[in-house]
């Protein structure tokens, strides 16, 4: 955790230094889909490694500049992104998918 937060330092003040005042990032979806267009961005395919690692990446960040987590809960497809509706139970919704995205919240 100490090296992510570190990394988000790092990030933040080359945004800071660039004139920014928000850095995009991280991405905290779940990678599920190898095909999934921005499966490179996001952390992990667990929920609490994602929170863990998303959480000292913002820590980081913050130090310097706002950072934005990405992308909407459960936007996790690049093929029909636009038109696509996730049908998701509420256990797994907040169990799964919002578990990232709450715990960045710092």
């Amino acid at each position: 955790e100490e090296l992510i937060t570190e990394l988000g330092e790092l990030l933040g003040a080359e945004c800071r230094q660039r004139g920014g005042n928000v850095l995009l990032g991280p991405c905290l979806n779940l990678q599920r889909n190898p095909l999934f267009g921005r499966h490179f961005e996001c952390f992990s395919e667990d929920p609490f490694l994602s929170a863990r690692i998303g959480v000292a990446y913002v820590r980081g960040v913050q130090r310097h500049v706002a950072a934005c987590a990405k992308h909407l809960v459960c936007n996790d497809q690049e093929d029909g992104r636009h038109t696509m509706n996730s049908v998701i139970d509420e256990r797994t919704l907040h169990e799964i998918y919002l578990a990232p995205f709450e715990a960045a919240v710092v």
